[in-house]
């Protein structure tokens, strides 16, 4: 049974990335973060606007805020919240 586990690949969704950059932008966590980042473009979510504004909300936090108007200027919409 626990082998059975270990091979079960957890594969993250565009719900998934929001809470891991909260968490991230708590801790000021910007190597992970920035990890998340590379994870976001590799599975094609950049265009994701909830997304996009986590990661806005994870490099502010930080104190990056040049990282956080990129990737503000390459949203392609935007919510109130952006």
């Amino acid at each position: 049974m626990e082998r059975e586990q270990q091979s079960a690949a957890v594969i993250p969704d565009n719900y998934t990335y929001p809470f891991v950059l909260k968490a991230c932008a708590y801790l000021f966590s910007l190597s992970e973060g920035k990890q998340v980042n590379a994870h976001v473009l590799k599975l094609g979510f950049e265009l994701d606007t909830h997304i996009c504004n986590s990661l806005i909300h994870f490099y502010a936090t930080c104190g990056f805020l040049d990282l956080a108007h990129k990737v503000f200027e390459k949203m392609s919409e935007r919510s109130e919240i952006s």
